[in-house]
């Protein structure tokens, strides 16, 4: 067996499969043999008429046999010699037999683009960069009292107060509600649910074992709580690990600058990437199978868990295609930056992974080496994220960056949190999402003659599709 690729154009791709004369005449023979066994000739015993015979008799039906059974593992075994990655499902398209004997398969499919140019220069981005304030300051030092603070249980007789703790158990579903402190944003978000309207006021002034009345639904004071919260002075700033309210000021501050400054990068970086796409978008060709399967990832990645590759199968093509464009431009950075990195001779060096390791799991209070352990298949993504990164700092300075004030849309679904955001990483961060892979099944199209010959024109679309396998995940949220 011979196979040969022809690139076609940025992504279609010609697969041609040389089966030799002896192998090509062994798998027609088993075919044939195979289908004499279940064919009445009128004047010969079932299975006993001469194989010269069925072959006049028969010889549509036997080659059609024969390429049922054959094409797809000649192509399978094309996909396997050549290391081949398809996104969508082949199309055969047509055989030769040759002088000698030996057979040319020809199937079409469709890879990630290749080949192709991309503009990174004079992008246009609108942005404007968070800046420190010292409410900034102020919030997040009340914040962290209120994390230190003591809780004080009520007695029976002592009535709830705004900025009290309650827990409330729900009457008709039996459930307690996870405790929350006595303000509105609290009650809007624990308690407001289906157009209800309960006020601060509706808490307030009751004691344990009270009812709060929510239309028909009602909940029950189960316990309550006066939060004192500690004094800020050198003593909190101690116990807290600063010697001074200074010292812990200044702590504070520098950290959150420092948030702040990945938080600008993170959300500036996401908008390079976006400006990228869309002045790439004519350069860069993304094949359809693949922009749905990014698509459906997205969706199941929204709704975490709910959503099925199956379910998704009852979604309208309209809709997925919707979503798929709606995130077209990080589609192209993520085909172009490897690209980009290696015209310009960037990569990530063996100590710039470690060091992005080391962070990681400090995140994750475990060491360097559990880290490596935990997640060794997905060492590869973070390698990408790493150099998708620098890639953009290559980038940025031929970035045009304004401060318009042009209201900025987010791309559609949400996904995963991202580097550098505040707050707990899930292992959903770093994990794969499983996908139907089998691309190596394509779809059979040929017409039947005595003598097959070579079609001219092979190069054709893909009717039936399989998702593509998975590059990576990438986060295309902007953070807040």
């Amino acid at each position: 067996m011979k196979c040969e690729i022809k690139q076609l154009d940025q992504i279609k791709r010609q697969l041609l499969v040389t089966i030799d004369k002896a192998t090509y005449d062994r798998d027609y023979q088993k075919v044939l043999n195979k289908f004499s066994k279940n064919v009445h000739v009128k004047g010969f015993r079932k299975g006993k008429a001469p194989l010269s015979t069925l072959k006049r008799l028969y010889n549509d039906q036997i080659q059609s046999k024969f390429l049922d059974d054959c094409v797809q593992i000649y192509y399978k075994l094309g996909l396997d010699e050549t290391k081949a990655e398809p996104v969508s499902q082949g199309s055969f398209s047509s055989m030769d037999t040759q002088e000698n004997g030996d057979v040319i398969f020809v199937y079409g499919f469709e890879t990630l683009p290749e080949g192709f140019d991309y503009e990174y220069k004079d992008l246009k981005i609108v942005f404007k960069a968070e800046e420190y304030s010292d409410k900034m300051l102020e919030d997040t030092l009340n914040k962290l009292l209120d994390e230190n603070a003591e809780e004080i249980p009520f007695d029976e007789n002592q009535q709830i107060e705004a900025d009290d703790k309650v827990k409330l158990l729900d009457l008709i579903t039996n459930e307690e509600l996870p405790p929350f402190i006595v303000k509105q944003e609290e009650i809007d978000k624990y308690l407001n649910k289906d157009d209800e309207e309960i006020s601060i006021y509706s808490i307030t002034g009751l004691k344990i074992n009270g009812i709060v009345q929510a239309g028909e639904k009602q909940y029950k004071v189960i316990d309550a709580f006066k939060i004192k919260r500690p004094e800020l002075n050198d003593e909190t700033a101690k116990i807290l690990g600063h010697d001074t309210v200074e010292l812990l000021k200044n702590s504070l501050k520098e950290n959150i600058i420092k948030d702040i400054e990945n938080l600008n990068k993170y959300n500036s970086n996401l908008l390079i990437t976006e400006a990228f796409g869309n002045k790439n978008i004519d350069n860069i060709i993304i094949p359809v199978d693949y922009q749905k399967s990014v698509a459906k990832r997205l969706l199941m990645q929204h709704f975490k868990g709910k959503l099925t590759a199956e379910m998704l199968d009852g979604f309208e093509e309209k809709f997925i295609m919707e979503i798929a464009q709606n995130n077209l431009p990080y589609m192209i950075w993520d085909i172009a930056y490897p690209k980009i990195a290696t015209d310009h001779d960037i990569s990530i060096s063996e100590d710039e992974l470690n060091e992005e390791i080391v962070k990681l799991a400090n995140h994750y209070n475990i060491s360097a080496d559990d880290f490596k352990e935990k997640f060794s298949h997905n060492l590869e993504n973070i390698t990408e994220d790493l150099l998708s990164g620098k890639v953009l700092d290559f980038i940025r300075p031929f970035c045009v960056f304004t401060e318009d004030s042009v209201q900025l849309v987010e791309p559609e679904l949400a996904s995963v949190q991202a580097e550098g955001e505040v707050g707990e990483v899930e292992e959903a961060d770093f994990e794969i999402v499983a996908e139907n892979t089998d691309t190596t099944q394509p779809e059979k199209k040929v017409t039947k003659e005595k003598k097959p010959k070579v079609k001219k024109e092979v190069d054709k679309d893909t009717e039936d599709t399989n998702p593509p396998p998975e590059k990576k995940k990438r986060n295309y949220t902007k953070k807040k």
